[in-house]
Formats: structure tokens, sequence, C-alpha cells
């Protein structure tokens, strides 16, 4: 990794942070508008306002759209770290080793365990 790759890993949750509070500012704001634009729905003396409204709501709509995706597609660190170490584990042949040793060895002692317990089961 390189080490701007490591900073980027350890502020992910900060990033997530600063795009929830964009998410919930924009969204309260989109939801404003809304309420702008259905209180000015019936009156049509307020036309100007439902037109700005309208025109405003698009932009903020499309943001609350893109900040909603990308707090679902960025991951926490715990997420990134799986996604990092994992392939990297399963891919390593010394850890393969061992787990083919280790599991050799549970086999073994488990065949050893089920035929002295074996004659016991059976009531001899």
């Amino acid at each position: 990794m390189e080490w701007w790759e490591v900073y980027l890993f350890t502020r992910l949750d900060d990033i997530i942070a600063a795009l929830s509070c964009a998410f919930t500012i924009s969204a309260f704001f989109l939801i404003a508008v809304l309420i702008v634009i259905t209180a000015c729905y019936f009156e049509e003396e307020k036309d100007d306002i439902k037109k700005s409204a309208l025109k405003s709501s698009k932009p903020i709509g499309s943001l609350v759209i893109v900040l909603g995706f990308a707090l679902v597609a960025i991951p926490n660190q715990k997420e990134m770290a799986a996604i990092y170490i994992i392939p990297k584990v399963t891919h390593n042949q010394q850890i393969q080793t061992i787990l083919k040793t280790g599991g050799d060895l549970v086999e073994a002692k488990f065949k050893q365990w089920y035929e002295e317990t074996l004659p016991a089961n059976r009531g001899e």
C-alpha cells in the first residue's frame, strides 16, 4: 500500500461521517422545498415561488441521490480491511500449508477419538 492509500484507509469513517452530514442537510433542504411546492400548489398567485422551488429541487434531488449512493458504496474501515486482507490471506502459500497441516491433524485426532469411543457406543 502506498502512503496515500493508508491515509485514505484511516480516514474512511471520517469521509462517511462528512457524507452523512451533507446527505442529511440536503435531504432536509429537499423536504423543505417540496413542502413549499406543495403549499403553493393550489395558490395560483404564487407561481414564481413554485417555479423557483422546482428549479432548486432538481439539483438538490440529484445531490441527495448521489450522496445516498456514495454512502452505500463507500466501505467503512472494517469492510475495507476485509476487502484488502482476505484475498492476501487466502492466496498466501504459508497459510495454506498451515491450514492443510492443521486440518490433517484435526482429522487424525477425530478418527482416533472415534475409534476409541466406537466400542463404547456399541455397548461392548
